[in-house]
């Protein structure tokens, strides 16, 4: 029995091997983030991106029209809980709850940092989505730009008001959907200029 499960696991990861392997290269990430605007004057593609971030709750951080740079930066609250986190702060506060029972409840203040930890791991964090454009006239008519957004997710403070929030994990969005409904907002934007 043991040995027809483990020939079937084993088929299924050497069937599914191309698929697990499978990354997105670099050459596909920047046709994913690239898009061309024919008939379309730089001007008008800075104020379609302009329009775009602010609809999208984007605050500009850097605007460089001779350069053909925008940078924007979006924060809100997300759900994510960090499980190896979140399971060394549960055995903390198991390992604190123990040796209070056995001291008899003498050490049973020693038990608000673990429990303030643990709660703050439940707590919605706080999310950043770092967004950068780099716009460039190519070609004659043609204005190419590339868009660039990376999300991080910051550790909150554990209760403490003396201590930042650090970076807890940062992800680079893979999404085709997302960059082509950017493009498609940025070309709805262009349109309203004319």
């Amino acid at each position: 029995m043991m040995k027809k499960v483990l020939v079937i696991l084993m088929t299924f990861v050497l069937l599914n091997l191309p698929v697990l392997a499978a990354k997105i290269s670099k050459d596909d990430m920047r046709q994913m983030q690239t898009h061309v605007y024919k008939s379309a004057t730089l001007n008008d593609i800075m104020n379609g991106v302009l329009k775009t971030f602010a609809d999208n709750d984007f605050m500009i951080q850097d605007y460089h029209p001779e350069l053909g740079f925008i940078t924007a930066r979006k924060v809100y609250k997300e759900h994510y809980v960090n499980k190896g986190r979140f399971a060394l702060n549960s055995l903390y506060l198991g390992a604190v709850t123990a040796y209070t029972v056995f001291s008899y409840g003498t050490t049973a203040a020693s038990m608000y940092d673990p429990s303030v930890k643990l709660a703050n791991e439940l707590k919605d964090k706080t999310v950043v989505i770092d967004a950068n454009v780099n716009i460039e006239q190519f070609g004659k008519n043609n204005v190419r730009i590339r868009f660039i957004p990376i999300k991080k997710i910051l550790q909150n403070a554990d209760g403490y008001s003396f201590m930042k929030p650090a970076t807890l994990r940062v992800i680079r969005l893979y999404d085709k959907d997302l960059y082509e409904e950017f493009f498609k907002q940025v070309e709805d934007g262009i349109k309203c200029n004319i």
